[in-house]
């Protein structure tokens, strides 16, 4: 006799509102194992209950699925034999796609689900996404070819007549699907806009031709490999990570393109993201740090400085319901770092400029003191100035038991238009 099932546990409630704006996460909550040389890339589950980590070891690579936000491993994913470059989930959050350096991707089935597929490819693989209108795998991107759907030879033989007659793409470091086409960008700096021509219908999405639609292409960005692009949650803007440590948010509207200083990649693959409100944009960098900005006016409004990555950041990943975002880095023995927004640490850190601006403004004799935060997010405590903004500072970190996340101020980013 089996025994009973037993009742899933309630879904967790969310401290932020469905459509309310998001907050800067400042407070420390979850440190989890990354592998014996870190975690390349992470990818939060569209529910907000797991976290899907790949990870590598001495020997192997295996793609890690946590629970959020108790951090409870849930699953370990064995099967890769290279770096895993990028994590899809499905809609339905029941399957994860793995992208591989190892010339494959691979299919994870979850929610008793178990097995997977294996989808071999000739050379390295750096993304792959799942259609959003049609089940199973959509679209990848590796070395040799273009972005291409993932269900077999004949439909990589269209794609290569569809691109025929334009230059072939060196090396696609990413594709990114929507509902009616598709982003596709290379490490010459070149962004493809593609779309289908056929008959509609679900059954009929991976078997349409697709042809490019349009180039984009940008002087600053020729000959400069782009290693990310995604779509604003408003689909009106799409962002472009390059390696020359610039991040450029483009207006597919009219073209326009915003830039953020900052952050520092000119040698890895590092990752950047918007919020789920789409109102902040998170990037990794090389010098171990995350930075964060403000998307509509540019400005640079928090750095994480204390995340002790002896490397560069090289996953990021914010929660799609709540205030949390997810860091990781690629170097030996580098953990998994979650943040959560936390009211009173935002409280404490107001009160205590509050009290540094009166202390400040009460003697006028007194020389202006520098900002309590700089790029590097901490207060100079040998600054005599300085010394005492530390020192509250560091008290309230400790009232509030965690580390806070700190403020600086930047120019605001300068707006061009990109080529057709």
């Amino acid at each position: 006799m089996q025994p009973p099932p037993q009742p899933c546990p309630p879904p967790p409630r969310w401290s932020r509102l469905p459509g309310q704006v998001c907050r800067i996460p400042n407070r420390p909550l979850l440190s989890l194992r990354g592998g014996q040389y870190g975690c390349l890339t992470l990818q939060f589950s569209h529910s907000g209950t797991r976290l899907a980590a790949a990870c590598a070891d001495r020997d192997s690579f295996p793609v890690i699925v946590y629970e959020v936000p108790s951090g409870k491993a849930l699953m370990v994913f064995s099967g890769h034999l290279k770096i895993v470059y990028d994590l899809c989930w499905s809609s339905d959050d029941c399957s994860l796609l793995s992208a591989s350096s190892d010339g494959t991707v691979r299919e994870w089935g979850l929610e008793g689900q178990q097995g997977q597929k294996v989808l071999p490819h000739p050379s390295f693989v750096y993304c792959a996404q799942y259609h959003p209108a049609a089940p199973g795998p959509g679209a990848d991107g590796g070395v040799r070819h273009p972005a291409a759907p993932l269900e077999g030879r004949r439909a990589r033989r269209e794609r290569a007549a569809a691109a025929g007659g334009r230059r072939s793409p060196q090396l696609h470091q990413l594709t990114l699907l929507r509902p009616h086409g598709m982003f596709s960008a290379d490490n010459s700096g070149l962004i493809l806009v593609w779309k289908t021509t056929g008959s509609e219908g679900k059954k009929s999405l991976l078997s349409q031709r697709w042809v490019v639609e349009k180039e984009i292409s940008e002087s600053e960005l020729r000959g400069v490999p782009i290693s990310k692009l995604q779509l604003h949650p408003n689909a009106r803007c799409l962002l472009v990570h390059a390696r020359d440590s610039v991040l450029r948010v483009m207006d597919l509207r009219i073209l326009a393109v915003k830039r953020y200083v900052g952050a520092s990649n000119h040698r890895e693959r590092l990752c950047s993201t918007f919020s789920a409100c789409g109102s902040f944009l998170f990037s990794g960098s090389e010098d171990g740090m995350a930075y964060v900005w403000n998307t509509d006016t540019g400005d640079q409004l928090a750095v994480y400085s204390e995340l002790s990555f002896s490397t560069a950041v090289h996953g990021v990943c914010f929660h799609p319901h709540e205030n949390m975002v997810a860091f990781s880095a690629f170097g030996q023995e580098q953990l998994i770092h979650l943040y959560l927004h936390d009211r009173t640490v935002s409280q404490l850190e107001g009160q205590s400029l509050k009290a540094s601006s009166r202390s400040s403004s009460a003697d006028p004799r007194t020389p202006p003191r520098p900002p309590p935060a700089g790029l590097h997010g901490s207060a100079d405590p040998h600054h005599p100035a300085g010394a005492e903004d530390a020192e509250r500072q560091a008290a309230a970190r400790l009232r509030a038991g965690a580390s806070s996340v700190l403020s600086a101020r930047t120019p605001r980013a300068r707006c061009c238009r990109a080529s057709l």
